[in-house]
């Protein structure tokens, strides 16, 4: 699968949860933090989980303050530009396939090396 499409279904996810966080709890029934291919939308899913299990918002302000310092933030802006979906299951599916996919395809590269 293409990276930069990966790339858009990561930050459309994230982008609506941003604006609808009731989106929550459908998101993490169906994907984790090590499904994302994107370390930094890695570290974003994974402050926003924080939040929801604090039940605080999940919006700019919160994961800001959680993230690291040296966080780039125009990554977040980036994500804020994306446009919002309605069905995150789809989206949330694509991801979990493809994270699937990666790590079938990293497990053959390590049996490759021992054989």
């Amino acid at each position: 699968m293409d990276h930069i499409y990966l790339n858009n279904i990561e930050k459309c996810v994230l982008s609506s949860i941003l604006f609808n966080s009731t989106e929550m709890d459908n998101v993490i029934s169906i994907i984790n933090v090590d499904d994302f291919y994107v370390n930094a939308h890695k570290e974003i899913f994974s402050t926003m989980i924080k939040l929801h299990e604090e039940e605080l918002p999940i919006d700019i302000d919160f994961i800001q303050k959680k993230l690291p310092k040296e966080f780039n933030s125009n990554i977040l802006l980036d994500i804020l530009a994306s446009n919002p979906i309605t069905n995150t299951t789809a989206y949330c599916y694509e991801i979990k396939e493809n994270s699937k996919i990666n790590k079938l395809k990293d497990l053959a590269i390590i049996i490759n090396k021992e054989i």
